[in-house]
């Protein structure tokens, strides 16, 4: 018998008299109670708000469920058949089987959308034990079947918030991971936002800013930038009400907003570049050079002793004089024309060969 590794929420869902309450039962004296059973939870409540319509359904009660990364939602159902002959003989109340279905599978997609793992239980087909065996078997599944998650941060200060997926590994044999040694986030505005405030970003430091929490556990790389597009829509974090500057899913689309903030970022670069150069130039109208034939200056007045004009012709003079005289001076040595030569032991960089040397190089050794 299977065995979870993680406290585990079972959610038993489904119509009247279709096992639920039996399975569920069965479930918690097989793991002597080490597991949270629900009968009914925000599926039932969903179903039946729009089989009544009823405005009181609560996001806020299905958010406190899906909250729990372990949280699984038992399905019960059966034929129509075998479903009206149950109701007959426990004298239930009339149940229209159809709209109830239809209702419920409607609460399941909207379920599955934000991530929700469910497991599909025919009692028309099943036994008690058999139903048992299956979500064990799906515990099972997703316990070793992880890609990576999706993570909500939630910023302290502005309380605006940020949703990240993590791939902790492409092997669905590693255990899952905890807040404590969980990725800390990808968001280049949070880390920029350490950086620029000169705070090391270390989790000590992130958790003083942040509050973070694993939202759910995808089981592979296309469930995972789904559960992410979908949670960024659904929290609404996209910049300018949170800290996501785009949808999610690995996808370079970005939001209005982000894109005329940027855009705003450029011109304000721009115009201030033009600002500072047309400010230079406004201050270099009147300046000019001067030069006492040694240096030069840039200057509204003329210095005393100095004349309009820089020293590029003066250098230019007197680097050509300079060579000039380098070639007339018998003295002056060029490495034009020199070689290295050794005895075996020194090494001489001359013109002409030295007596007793040849045309080598030898390395000194220690």
């Amino acid at each position: 018998m299977y065995k979870p590794k993680n406290q585990w929420i079972v959610d038993f869902e489904g119509l009247d008299r279709c096992g639920k309450t039996t399975t569920k039962v069965a479930l918690a004296k097989r793991l002597n109670q080490d597991i949270l059973c629900y009968d009914r939870g925000t599926v039932s409540l969903e179903a039946y708000a729009k089989r009544y319509n009823r405005n009181n359904y609560s996001t806020q009660v299905e958010e406190f469920y899906l909250s729990f990364p372990f949280h699984l939602i038992a399905y019960h159902y059966c034929d129509k058949e075998t479903f009206e002959k149950r109701i007959k003989e426990t004298h239930h109340e009339y149940v229209d089987y159809d709209f109830d279905t239809k209702c419920f599978n409607e609460a399941l997609n909207h379920h599955r959308e934000k991530g929700a793992k469910i497991v599909y239980l025919n009692t028309s087909e099943l036994s008690t034990e058999e139903c048992v065996d299956k979500i064990l078997e799906k515990i099972k599944f997703y316990e070793s079947h992880i890609y990576g998650y999706i993570y909500l941060l939630t910023e302290k200060s502005s309380g605006k918030q940020y949703i990240g997926q993590h791939k902790f590994s492409n092997e669905y044999d590693k255990p899952f991971p905890t807040l404590e040694n969980s990725y800390l986030t990808g968001s280049s505005y949070i880390r920029t936002k350490f950086r620029k405030n000169n705070i090391n970003f270390t989790e000590e430091n992130f958790l003083k800013y942040f509050d973070r929490k694993i939202v759910c556990y995808a089981s592979s790389y296309e469930e995972l930038n789904r559960l992410e597009t979908f949670w960024i829509q659904y929290n609404n974090t996209l910049w300018p009400n949170g800290l996501n500057f785009n949808e999610g899913g690995n996808s370079p689309k970005m939001s209005k907003e982000t894109r005329q903030k940027l855009s705003n970022i450029k011109k304000k670069k721009y115009d201030e570049n033009v600002k500072s150069c047309l400010h230079m130039s406004k201050l270099n109208k009147n300046r000019h050079w001067y030069n006492n034939g040694i240096k030069e200056k840039f200057e509204y007045d003329c210095p005393e002793g100095y004349s309009i004009g820089r020293l590029s012709s003066s250098i230019e003079n007197s680097v050509k004089s300079m060579i000039q005289y380098h070639i007339n001076n018998d003295n002056f040595k060029t490495t034009t024309g020199f070689h290295w030569y050794t005895n075996g032991k020194d090494n001489k960089f001359s013109k002409e060969c030295p007596s007793g040397y040849k045309k080598e190089r030898v390395k000194y050794q220690d």
